[in-house]
């Protein structure tokens, strides 16, 4: 049992080891995707995943790895993009990037900085109270989206009084670039 998927022109894939790497021009995402019972390969400038048996744990592992890679596809040819937005009620509070970190300062009044690490592969943008988060490797921009949304928990207060945060508004795949 196996499963082709189509790497289009001017988009290479290698792998190696257990890693997959998918490369267009300046952008290259790689992934380690490596189980006992499958086979990745490289066939003609596609990818192909084949399985040892046809158990329905490993099928579904199989569309896992499809879809993994399909991402990574749409990374390096179009990018991805997360849309934030930084609420505040009373204390302004004021956000920037700090070579590799993302400083959330003055949340709820607070002296301290909250702080969330940025991989290398993610561009972040600040313009006013909108934050926007782009780049190749889907599973790094949406994590690290999430973890700037986590840095703003506000503990025991309560939320329907403490609105303050960072929140995602809008996910897309950027066309055209």
């Amino acid at each position: 049992m196996e499963k082709n998927i189509e790497i289009p022109e001017g988009v290479e894939a290698e792998v190696e080891n257990g890693t997959v790497q998918v490369s267009s021009g300046d952008s290259s995402v790689d992934k380690e995707l490596d189980h006992q019972d499958l086979d990745i390969q490289t066939d003609n400038g596609d990818i192909t995943v084949s399985a040892s048996n046809d158990r329905r744990d490993v099928k579904a592992l199989m569309g896992t790895y499809e879809s993994h890679i399909k991402n990574m596809v749409d990374g390096v040819t179009e990018g991805f993009e997360y849309h934030m937005k930084g609420f505040y009620s009373h204390f302004p509070m004021d956000m920037k990037v700090e070579g590799d970190r993302f400083v959330i300062s003055n949340f709820i009044g607070e002296r301290s900085t909250r702080e969330v690490d940025i991989p290398g592969s993610v561009d972040i943008q600040i313009d006013g109270e909108d934050v926007i988060l782009s780049g190749p490797d889907k599973d790094a921009v949406g994590q690290t989206a999430a973890n700037i949304e986590q840095a703003c928990h506000k503990g025991d207060r309560d939320p329907r009084k403490f609105q303050d945060g960072i929140y995602i508004t809008d996910r897309e795949v950027k066309a055209g670039e």
